[in-house]
This record gives C-alpha cells, sequence and structure tokens, in this order.
C-alpha cells in the first residue's frame, strides 16, 4: 500500500480546499450506503479522521487499514483489523458493502484489490469507491501539487478502465 498517498489525504483533506471535496465525496458516500441493506459492511483503507460509515444502517462494521490507530475507530462504532491490503482477512462472500476510499490510488495493484474484493462480496453485495479522475484533475495537480511528493506517489487510474475492470469481474 502506498502510505505516501494515503498519508498526504489525511493531512489535505484538513484544508479548506480539501475539506471541501471530502465532504462532497462524504455527502455522495452517505446519500449511497443510508439505503443498502445487509449485515456486514467492510471499508478498506482510511483517508480522514471522518466515519464514513455513518449513516449505513448495516450495523457490523470493518475498517481495514495498516495505520489506523484502533482508539478512534472503535469509538466510531467500527471495528478494526489492521492488515496490508493485499493480505485481506476476509472470507469468500462475506460482505454485502466494500467501500473503497481513493483505496485503488494507493495500491500497486488495484485490479488484483478488486478480485480480492469481488471474491469478499456477497452476490448481491455492493462496491463504493471514490477516486480522482486523472485526466479533470490534471490542471490541479499541475497548479497545486507538482511540488508535493505525496500527491506524486499517488497511482492514478481512468474511470474507464476501472470500469472495465468491474465489469470482468461481473
Amino acid at each position: 500500500m502506498n502510505q505516501g498517498f494515503q498519508q498526504f489525504l489525511k493531512h489535505w483533506f484538513k484544508t479548506s480546499a480539501g475539506l471541501a471535496i471530502f465532504n462532497q465525496e462524504k455527502q455522495l458516500i452517505d446519500k449511497y450506503i443510508e439505503n443498502l441493506f445487509g449485515y456486514f459492511l467492510v471499508q478498506l483503507g482510511c483517508v480522514s479522521t471522518e466515519n464514513l460509515t455513518q449513516n449505513s444502517r448495516i450495523s457490523s462494521k470493518l475498517l481495514v487499514d495498516d495505520t489506523v490507530a484502533p482508539d478512534f475507530v472503535q469509538q466510531k462504532g467500527i471495528y478494526w483489523v489492521q492488515a496490508e491490503l493485499h493480505f485481506l482477512p476476509i472470507g469468500q462472500d462475506k460482505a454485502d458493502v466494500v467501500i473503497l476510499p481513493h483505496t485503488l490510488e494507493t495500491v500497486d495493484d488495484p485490479y488484483y484489490l478488486l478480485r480480492r474484493v469481488d471474491n469478499m462480496l456477497l452476490p448481491e453485495g455492493h462496491i463504493v469507491l471514490t477516486g480522482f479522475n486523472p485526466i479533470a484533475c490534471m490542471p490541479f495537480r499541475l497548479k497545486y501539487f507538482s511540488k508535493l511528493t505525496g500527491f506524486k506517489k499517488a497511482k492514478f487510474r481512468r474511470a474507464n478502465r476501472i470500469k472495465e475492470w468491474l465489469e470482468v469481474l461481473g
């Protein structure tokens, strides 16, 4: 996992520009997950101190990350597992919803992670993805982030490529 970009996002989402984008993402996630039913929700990766799962009706929530402090997670009503994302400790057909907040941008092999997520999802499960569009944010990247090493470590993928991967997985 690319902790450089993940740590960058944790700090950047606290700035005024980053917080505005994060709040928009959180509103979209909240709107989408509030009506999803199930028994087990998994969030892979953590880019903020905000609870991205709080609007979910699902009672069992798990955050898998290699850097989050357990005391933060437990106070938010989420169980926490410290693990590398390429060694996910979740079995086949176990999760109803999996949230990936900018997670595909932090892993070396995003298609491998999506295969693992597909494996852990129940047949009618849902994947919730957030990420930056590398083409649309190019001027923003050049103007504001060209000197920030954490942002340079991101592994951006086009939305069409991710859509193709998801179609292959079914």
